[in-house]
């Protein structure tokens, strides 16, 4: 429970950031773009790169121990396959989101323990550890650091929620949501750029290429480490001048001020954004197990299990760009013998479709939202059908799976279209992921911890099953799951949007009354309460 008070409108306070938290915006987007510029266009190219090491390192042997190499998918009749490396990209990623999911739990428990920038500094240097593996490739340590991975990932994410909405407030917030989002998606751009360069006419990634790779993509996980040192040390959100502060206090407004105020006790899950709401004051003094059981009470309320169904979404359609997609294109060898080369060139353009979108609904937030959240959501929705209905006509039905031959509806796949379709899918993703992060920095800023760490479990969750049925679902039943659960996202999500801009209104108007009536107020909100608390059961 929190209590909203109209301390800082009387007092014409204005809430946004100084210049110095923009700076500090700027930072941790560029921190970030340069550790998922290594990590990301690892993700991307991992299941192709770790094909072309399994059939390097796969041999066939018959029972007179006569040995060949592995040209073909298949061993020759009469010959027995083995390998010393049977690790895959896509058990890789999902034991990654897997874990992530799991510790996204316990994630806030530790940030609440612990300063944001140093949890954001240890968990990175587990992505650079990750990335550094691929030079001395194997398949038990392959799975462990992906574990180890996943488990860093869930606290440097809740982390940087925390610290993002300290540094913002509700009128910067869709402003810095774009501004981080766009910076950091640009990692997919200058990743995949440079695997396009090395990938041209080559057909297998050899142990000197990997090198090649994964060499620099290390030292740029390391440039991005030490950016994150030049963050500000935060134990909570920032004060003002006046020494205010402006999200998250450490005291609950006193009585002495002279004046009237009206605290309505709501319930976090139904806070909407407004930029006439009042300010939010909180006690931030939490234990690690106080934040693991608010972690699990705002998981039960309606609007979280709503917002939730978008995050599963989000988190089927991000796995499919970020990581399958490309494969598919790359093991299409109608495409051409070098086809691997449009594994970067996918990424590349999935990148500029997600920059694309950041800028445009993220940056220029105070005006594209003028109508509201839901119709950007829905923009992304029908772009994402569009870019699902190409890709089951245009890409063969094996080819998230092994290097194929095979033919689509389109009797010879399309590289323009399937590079058409990368632009979409990553336009879309940014129309959906900048609405959902500006949602839950704005509907949950006293409980950001909490809310990114659900936020994350089931994105993350979702990922992992994503990936794993990966390596048996062909790209149309993908395409079938990938439409049917979007419908829901954008139902889920303007449920919620419409639902609590009522409530908002109501908390606005019971503010408005007070200045006439104080009873009325008062019976104002007890029928505020009374509309807002609405547990799953009922």
């Amino acid at each position: 429970m929190v209590s909203v008070s109209k301390v800082q409108k009387k007092e014409g306070m204005s809430p946004i950031r100084t210049g110095g938290d923009f700076v500090q915006v700027l930072v941790l987007s560029f921190s970030f773009m340069f550790i998922f510029t290594a990590f990301q266009t690892t993700g991307i190219i991992e299941e192709t790169v770790l094909q072309s090491l399994r059939n390097e390192t796969t041999t066939c042997t018959n029972g007179s121990g006569t040995s060949v190499k592995l040209n073909e998918e298949n061993c020759p009749e009469g010959f027995i396959q083995s390998s010393t490396f049977t690790g895959s990209g896509y058990t890789s990623l999902s034991i990654i989101y897997a874990t992530f999911s799991i510790a996204s739990w316990v994630a806030p428990s530790i940030v609440a323990l612990t300063f944001p920038k140093w949890s954001m500094i240890l968990t990175s240097i587990v992505y650079v550890i990750f990335i550094a593996s691929f030079l001395f490739p194997s398949t038990w340590l392959l799975y462990l650091l992906s574990a180890i991975l996943g488990t860093a990932a869930a606290i440097l994410w809740t982390s940087q929620g925390t610290f993002f909405t300290w540094i913002s407030s509700p009128d910067t917030i869709n402003r810095n949501s774009g501004v981080f989002y766009a910076i950091n998606q640009c990692s997919l751009f200058f990743g995949n750029l440079f695997v396009f360069w090395q990938l041209r006419g080559k057909t297998v990634i050899d142990g000197d290429l990997r090198s090649t790779i994964f060499i620099p993509l290390t030292v740029v996980g390391i440039v991005g480490v030490c950016l994150m040192c030049f963050l500000k040390n935060l134990k909570s959100a920032p004060e003002d001048k006046s020494g205010n502060t402006l999200q998250n206090t450490t005291e609950e407004p006193t009585n002495s001020e002279n004046i009237k105020k009206v605290n309505i006790e709501i319930d976090l899950d139904v806070v909407g954004k407004s930029s006439d709401i009042p300010e939010v004051k909180v006690t931030i003094g939490s234990t690690a197990l106080t934040a693991f059981k608010e972690s699990l009470q705002l998981f039960c309320t309606w609007h979280m299990l709503l917002l939730s169904l978008c995050s599963i979404y989000s988190g089927l359609e991000y796995s499919f760009l970020s990581g399958v997609y490309s494969t598919a294109v790359g093991n299409t060898r109608q495409l051409g013998v070098d086809s691997k080369k449009f594994v970067g060139l996918v990424g590349i353009l999935t990148g500029v479709g997600e920059v694309l979108g950041g800028s445009l609904f993220g940056l220029l937030g105070s005006r594209t939202t003028k109508k509201g959240r839901t119709p950007i959501v829905l923009l992304g929705a029908a772009v994402h059908f569009a870019s699902f209905t190409c890709i089951y006509f245009n890409i063969p039905n094996d080819a998230t799976l092994k290097e194929t031959n095979d033919i689509s509806f389109f009797q010879i796949p399309s590289s323009t279209l399937a590079l058409v379709c990368a632009v979409f899918l990553g336009f879309g993703d940014a129309c959906l992921q900048t609405q959902l992060i500006a949602t839950f920095a704005s509907v949950y800023q006293a409980k950001s911890s909490a809310a990114f760490a659900i936020f994350k479990f089931t994105q993350s969750a979702a990922s992992a099953v994503a990936f794993f049925t990966s390596s048996y679902m062909g790209v149309f039943l993908q395409m079938v799951v990938l439409f049917l659960t979007c419908v829901v996202s954008a139902i889920a999500f303007f449920i919620v949007e419409w639902k609590t801009g009522q409530l908002t209104q109501k908390v606005v108007k019971g503010d408005d009354c007070t200045a006439k009536d104080e009873q009325n107020c008062q019976q104002q909100q007890q029928l505020t309460e009374q509309d807002v608390n609405q547990p799953t059961n009922s």
